[in-house]
């Protein structure tokens, strides 16, 4: 459920966007000549004029810092990177907030406070499988968060969302045809309330304008922050993938033999049950989990 995005950056931040070129065999490789950028956001709103200038960084790496305003909401910012010849496109997702940030993940295990065994970068890449591996399972988003999406309108005033935990709808397109749409009003909107079912539910007496993939919405959902068992769900889960190489059992055992004899089945993630092979962190996924059984 959550934006297949290529970074994350925090809403209301001045962020460094980076792009990566590379060779036909996906190593990087220096582009010729300067690399400029364009961004613009879902709806193909400008955000950042196209010929920017960018930052050259390591062999084929170019950045781009965004200011403040830039990130003023949680969306999804598509950037184009083009030095005149080749082009290259990244998504950026600017969210509502992190689970956790990398200072107190440190802080959640006295062995992560090393950085040169556990950098900041491992960190975040951890945090980021973490969260979406959580908010896939589970169907909900446990920090605000942003989506687009074009949706069948019912002829009724019920709206069925991708998403539970509706926080606020943004903007809404009534498409009567391929280009020509009605663009929802601020009251309109405001018609629209919260709905934990994540059903986009008119209240102005209003309905949906029946039709094949005619209503396009953007909206937030998710909780405010991550509920306590969540948070700690997510600190044992990310210790666990930035360890991986520390366990010194095989990946694929399903069985352990101690030093002093004793043979003990292992967890397994996807086996028996098991969503991420840790007890303490499934059962708390499936406390909240949103999903009908057999529904992905």
């Amino acid at each position: 459920m959550t934006v297949v995005a290529d970074e994350q950056v925090l809403s209301g931040t001045a962020a460094t966007i980076t792009a990566r070129f590379s060779d036909q065999d996906g190593d990087l490789t220096e582009p010729a000549g300067t690399v400029t950028v364009g961004i613009v956001d879902e709806a193909g709103t400008t955000v950042v004029a196209p010929g920017a200038a960018t930052t050259s960084g390591t062999t084929g790496v170019r950045t781009y810092t965004l200011a403040a305003s830039a990130t003023d909401a949680p969306k999804v910012l598509i950037a184009t990177w083009t030095n005149g010849t080749i082009s290259t496109t990244t998504r950026v997702e600017v969210v509502g907030g992190f689970y956790a940030s990398v200072r107190q993940v440190r802080d959640s295990d006295a062995v992560l406070d090393d950085p040169r065994k556990y950098s900041s970068a491992q960190i975040v890449a951890a945090r980021r499988s973490v969260e979406r591996e959580f908010e896939d399972y589970t169907g909900v988003a446990f920090v605000p968060r942003y989506r687009r999406v074009r949706l069948d309108g019912t002829g009724k005033d019920e709206l069925v969302l991708p998403d539970s935990e509706l926080r606020s709808v943004r903007s809404v397109r009534e498409y009567d045809s391929d280009n020509n749409f009605e663009t929802y009003t601020n009251p309109e909107l405001a018609a629209i309330p919260a709905s934990r079912a994540g059903v986009a539910v008119r209240t102005d007496g209003e309905l949906w304008e029946r039709g094949r993939s005619n209503i396009v919405i953007e909206y937030l959902h998710g909780y405010d922050r991550p509920p306590a068992d969540v948070l700690e769900a997510f600190y044992l889960r990310v210790r666990d993938i930035l360890n991986r190489q520390n366990r010194g059992v095989p990946d694929r055992a399903t069985t352990f033999t101690s030093e002093v004899g004793g043979t003990y089945s292992l967890l397994v993630a996807g086996r028996n049950g098991s969503i991420t092979g840790i007890p303490d962190v499934d059962v708390v996924l499936r406390r909240y989990s949103r999903r009908i059984p057999g529904i992905a």
